[in-house]
C-alpha cells in the first residue's frame, strides 16, 4: 500500500506527518523529482532546492523516510525545465505554466537530468529502484505528440535507468482507453523499454491490462500509481470498496512477488479542501481524515500473510463480498450490508473450532463481537444492519493444523 505525497514536514503549517503515515500502515510513496527544480539553470544541479516555489528537499525527504522505516519511493522523472522547453515563456511559478509540459529543445538535456537523477537516487542512502517516466502524457501534462513522448522522453530515460540496473514504470496513463495506451506503447516498440505498467484510476480495465501486457509476459507488473476517492469525494467507504476487491483480483492473477502489483493512493493531501485525502491539518495539528482512518483499518485487518479463501461464502443481500484466509482466521469484506445479513462461511474443515467472530468498523477500526452458530465445518454469523460493518473476521482454532492455511503465498499482507 502506498500513497502520493511523502511522510514528513508538509503543507502550509509544516506539521510532521510521519507518525500518521506509520499509523495508516502506508510504507511506500510516489515522489516527483521535477527537472526544473533540481536543475533550475543548465548544468547546475541541486537535489535539495529551497529557493524555488514549491521546491522540495528531495535528499532529506527520501533519506529521512528511509531512516523511519519507509521503503524507497517510486521516483517520478517529470516535466521539462523552463530553460530547456520549446514552449512559450512562463511566469515565476513554473509548475503552474504549460511551458513545463512542452518537449525539450534538446534530448541531450533531458538525458543529462535523468542520468544525474537516477545515479544520485539509486545510491545509498536513497536506494531507489523504480522510476516513473513522466505523468499522464495523454492528458494535460504533455503537449507534444505520441511520437515525441516515446522517442524524446520515454526511450532515452528508460535506457539510462536500465543502464544503472533500475526499473522503468510507465506511462502513468489516464484520460483515454486501454487501446489508445496500447497504441502509444506499441509505437517504436516502446513497451520493450518498460518493466511495470502504470495507470491511473482505470480499475475497470484491469483485465485488459493483464491480458495485453502481463499474461503475454511483455511486462512484469501493474501499478495503479493514482487511485482515490476523487471520483467519490467524501465517501469514507472508498477504500473499503476498492481495496479488498483489488487484493482479491491480485491474488487470483499470480501475485507471485511483492512488487508485481501496487496501489498508490492519491494523495496524502494535508489540505483543508476535499474529503478524498488521507491527511488533513490545521494550525494546531495534522490528523487522519475518514479516508486515512479507513486506510489504517484496512492495513490493520489485513496485516497477516493471506490468500483467497476458496471455501463457500454466502451473504444474501449484500452488494459484494471478498473472502480471504490466514493461518488463524477467515476474513470477509462485505460491501453494502444494508439491512443486515446472515453470513455463512463453509468448508472450514472437520476439526475447525470457531473461537470468535468480530465485525470491524472500516473507519474507526472498532471491533464488535457478533453472534454465530457453528455446525460442523460451517459457521453462520448474524451481521447487523449498517454500512459500518464491512470486515468480518472469523477467528478459528484447530488441533493438528488448519486445513485452509495458506501454502503458496509470498506476499505478506497488503504492504
Amino acid at each position: 500500500v502506498g500513497s502520493n505525497g511523502f511522510p514528513g514536514l508538509v503543507g502550509s503549517f509544516q506539521h510532521d506527518t510521519t507518525s500518521l503515515w506509520q499509523e495508516m500502515g502506508v510504507s511506500f510513496y510516489r515522489h516527483d523529482v521535477v527537472w526544473g527544480e533540481v536543475e533550475a539553470s543548465q548544468d547546475v544541479f541541486d537535489f535539495s532546492p529551497t529557493n524555488l516555489p514549491f521546491a522540495l528537499n528531495h535528499d532529506s525527504i527520501i533519506s529521512t523516510s528511509a531512516a523511519n522505516g519507509f521503503k524507497p519511493p517510486l521516483v517520478m522523472l517529470v516535466f521539462t525545465a523552463p530553460w530547456a522547453s520549446t514552449g512559450p515563456p512562463a511566469g515565476p511559478n513554473f509548475r503552474a505554466q504549460y511551458q513545463s509540459f512542452y518537449p525539450p529543445q534538446n534530448v541531450a538535456d533531458w538525458q543529462d537530468y535523468v542520468d544525474r537523477t537516477v545515479q544520485h537516487f539509486m545510491a545509498p542512502p536513497y536506494n531507489v529502484q523504480y522510476f516513473e517516466v513522466w505523468n499522464e502524457p495523454y492528458a494535460e501534462f504533455w503537449t507534444g505528440t505520441k511520437e515525441q513522448y516515446v522517442d524524446m522522453i520515454l526511450i532515452p530515460a528508460a535506457q539510462i535507468v536500465h543502464s544503472y540496473g533500475g526499473k522503468v514504470v510507465a506511462p502513468a496513463w489516464a484520460g483515454a482507453s486501454p487501446q489508445e495506451m496500447n497504441d502509444w506503447l506499441n509505437y517504436n516498440n516502446a513497451w520493450q523499454h518498460v518493466d511495470i505498467l502504470s495507470v491511473h484510476f482505470n480499475w475497470a480495465d484491469r483485465d485488459i491490462f493483464y491480458s495485453d501486457w502481463l499474461a503475454t509476459g511483455k511486462l512484469e507488473g501493474l501499478w495503479y500509481t493514482e487511485v482515490s476517492g476523487f471520483v467519490e469525494a467524501g465517501n469514507p467507504y472508498f477504500i473499503a470498496d476498492l481495496y479488498p476487491e483489488a487484493m482479491d483480483w491480485f491474488l487470483r492473477h499470480d501475485w507471485s512477488s511483492p512488487d508485481k502489483y501496487k496501489i498508490i493512493y492519491w494523495t496524502d493531501g494535508v489540505t483543508l479542501s476535499t474529503g478524498e485525502f488521507l491527511i488533513n491539518q490545521d494550525a494546531s495539528q495534522a490528523y487522519l481524515t475518514d479516508q486515512g482512518k479507513a486506510m489504517r483499518t484496512f492495513t490493520d485487518v489485513f496485516s497477516e500473510p493471506l490468500d483467497v479463501y476458496a471455501g463457500s461464502v454466502v451473504a444474501p443481500g449484500v452488494t459484494a463480498s471478498y473472502a480471504f484466509k490466514t493461518a488463524t482466521k477467515v476474513i470477509v469484506a462485505l460491501e453494502g450490508v444494508g439491512a443486515g445479513t446472515v453470513l455463512t462461511v463453509g468448508d472450514l474443515g472437520s476439526q475447525t473450532v470457531v473461537d470468535e467472530v468480530l465485525a470491524t468498523d472500516v473507519v474507526s477500526g472498532n471491533a464488535t463481537a457478533l453472534l454465530f452458530t457453528q455446525t460442523g465445518s460451517q459457521v453462520d454469523v448474524q451481521v447487523p444492519a449498517g454500512d459500518a460493518y464491512r470486515y468480518v473476521s472469523v477467528g478459528i482454532s484447530v488441533t493438528g493444523g488448519l486445513p485452509t492455511a495458506p501454502t503458496d503465498l509470498t506476499v505478506s499482507g497488503p504492504n
